[in-house]
This record gives structure tokens, C-alpha cells and sequence, in this order.
């Protein structure tokens, strides 16, 4: 099922945070996140398809329009969520960035090219019924990963605010205007892990430190929109907002974005965290995070106070509804769709 901000989808399916009315949010420690290593052989329909002339004459032209280059990176083949062992496993074999590009450069190709024989397409969209199975290694579909990482900090006044990026469309490949996480990027198969991942886009593009043990899995989902597989986490650092700003002047991949903004974080002032978060278009699985990360703040001052369960999940609906209606007033479709 496609997260929904209130009542209107986004194009994104989350996978461990779906339902935010059962007063709890599930998250996944460094340890409690399994990768294991297979062979793509072992995903023959997959292996074939990568291996056409079809298939092969794409890839080349889309490594060939890479600026900055091809990377190695993983594809997802499997994954399956254990809530009550708080573990995510996750399969993975090698794949390329270039193979990604490839995958979304089908859809401008006439689809008769990929039928392996008469009547069987082997490239299929318009389901998600294989998200539900978790077995994903022999499907058409590219699979990649992405990672991105939220930084709560302290603000203006001593108010906690999330870091807000804005990608620098001269350099990050993609067409979509939006703000997006503090840190993101794809997962190399150098990483080890995800969470090693994020910490590295955190080190290369803001200077940022953190340890795999100070960070949190917070979401986990597949953005249909430009089809990939995303593990979102998040951070609560000591530093304030001008420090990790300043601090940021100095990472390797600075270019990569124009501006970090803060984005009010506060249960108390929701109407200023949503005006905050809807004033500028976010990456889908970005918005469906800070929805989460709200979710579990208000849960959080609800159990501070000694509410009924009731009480908070009505404010936790009031946010979302709220929110649903100023990103719809400010009419940001013609950028690009974000709702389904």
C-alpha cells in the first residue's frame, strides 16, 4: 500500500511504518539490520534480461551520459522484517548506478523489445503485489538502493529543528526540484551496511560524524516514482543547526547542494513545523520520513503528558491533515507529481 499524508497517496510504498495509528513507531538498530551477500545468477530471468542486446545498447547509453562516472552499487533481492526481533533482513547482489539509469530509461523505448517470446513482456509496471512477498531478485526491476539520514538539532532559540537540504540540480543527477534529507545518496557496495552508507554521505557531503550506534532506522520503502528501494534514518545530535552548518563548509562534496535549511521540529508548535515542512516540495520518501518522525514526536509528548491513546492519535491525524492541505495549497504539480 502507497503511504498516504492523510487521505492523498504519495508515490511511495513504506514497507515498515505504514500504519502510524497503532501507537508505535518500529525502527531497526544497526544490529538488528541483516545483509547478506547472494549471486545474481541465482535470479536467472533477471540475469537474462540484464544480458540482452537490448538491454546492453541501453546501459551503454546511459553510462556514457554519466558526468561524474559509473559506481558500484547493490540491488535488493530479498527482504523480510521480523517487528517482534526489531531485525530487517535484507539480500543484496553487485549491480551499477548505470544499470539503474538503464531501468528508467525503459519506458522510452517501445516495450515489444523486451518480449522474450510472443504475449510475455518481461518488463512490468503498474503492480506492487511483489512487495508484499519481499521476494524481489527475479523481477524486471532495478532494485537499487538509496540512503538518507535526518539530523535533529538544536535551533534558533534553543528549538529543535531538522536539517533540510536543497540538491544542487548543476551536480546531483535528477529532475526533480526538491528539498530532501540532511545527507542521502546511494548505497556503494563498498558500504557494508546502510547505516555505514548514510554516515558516509553524511562525512562527503556535510562533514558530519556520527556512529552506526547513534543512528536509527526510521523508514524502509520503494519510491515508484523513479523506482528504487530506500532506507531512511535518523539522528538526534547535540550540535546546533549554525555549527553543523558551518561545519559543513568544509566536506568534500559541498557543491552537491545550494542551502541546508532548518525545518521546525515540535509537537507543540504543529502548525509550524507543517508550514515548515510544506514550504518547499520534498523527495517523496523524505516527506513520508518527516511524517513518521512527527508521528513519533507527538506519540512521545502524548505519553509525557499522560494522554489517552485516543487524544494522540487524533493530534497525530490533525498534523497529517493539516499538512495534506498546505502542500496542496501551495500547488507545487507542476514541478513534479506528489500525489498519487
Amino acid at each position: 500500500m502507497k503511504a498516504k499524508i492523510f487521505n492523498s497517496e504519495i508515490p511511495f510504498y513504506e514497507l515498515l511504518n505504514n500504519d502510524l495509528s497503532g501507537g508505535e513507531i518500529f525502527t531497526v538498530k544497526s544490529e538488528g539490520l541483516k545483509m547478506t551477500e547472494v549471486v545474481m545468477g541465482d535470479y536467472p530471468e533477471y540475469s537474462e534480461f540484464v544480458d540482452t542486446d537490448a538491454f546492453r545498447d541501453i546501459l551503454r547509453a546511459e553510462r556514457e551520459k554519466l558526468r561524474y562516472g559509473d559506481s558500484k552499487t547493490v540491488r535488493i533481492s530479498s527482504f523480510n522484517i521480523n517487528k517482534s526481533k526489531g531485525v530487517l533482513e535484507v539480500g543484496f547482489h553487485p549491480s551499477s548506478y548505470s544499470v539503474y539509469k538503464a531501468f528508467n530509461a525503459i519506458k522510452h523505448y517501445p516495450p515489444q523489445i523486451f518480449y522474450r517470446d510472443a504475449g510475455h513482456g518481461l518488463y512490468e509496471e503498474g503492480t506492487s503485489d511483489w512487495l508484499d512477498t519481499g521476494i524481489t531478485g527475479n523481477l524486471i526491476r532495478a532494485n537499487h538502493c538509496g540512503t538518507g539520514l535526518f539530523i535533529d538539532c538544536a535551533g534558533p532559540g534553543g528549538v529543535r529543528v531538522i536539517v533540510g537540504m536543497r540538491p544542487n540540480r548543476e551536480i546531483i543527477d535528477t529532475h526533480r526540484l526538491f528539498r530532501t534529507y540532511s545527507a542521502s545518496g546511494s548505497i556503494d557496495l563498498d558500504d557494508l551496511t546502510p547505516f555505514e552508507g548514510v554516515l558516509r554521505e553524511a562525512r562527503e557531503e556535510i562533514n558530519f560524524e556520527a556512529d552506526a550506534s547513534q543512528i536509527e532506522l526510521v523508514s524502509f520503502g520503494y519510491d515508484s516514482q523513479l523506482g528504487y528501494f530506500q532506507f531512511s534514518f535518523y539522528h538526534r545530535s547535540e550540535l546546533s543547526f549554525e555549527e553543523i552548518v558551518t561545519g559543513a563548509k568544509g566536506a568534500k562534496d559541498a557543491n552537491e547542494y545550494t542551502s541546508l535549511d532548518p525545518v521546525a521540529f515540535s509537537a507543540e508548535n504543529i502548525d509550524r513545523t507543517v508550514r515548515d515542512i510544506a514550504e518547499a516540495p520534498w523527495e517523496p520518501s523524505a516527506l513520508w520520513t518527516l511524517v513518521v518522525l512527527v508521528a513519533r514526536l507527538i506519540l512521545s509528548d502524548g505519553a509525557k503528558k499522560g494522554e489517552k491513546s485516543g487524544v494522540t492519535a487524533a493530534r497525530i491525524d490533525d498534523f497529517r491533515n493539516k499538512l495534506e492541505k498546505e502542500i496542496k495549497n501551495r500547488n507545487y504539480e507542476s514541478n513534479f507529481k506528489i500525489f498519487d
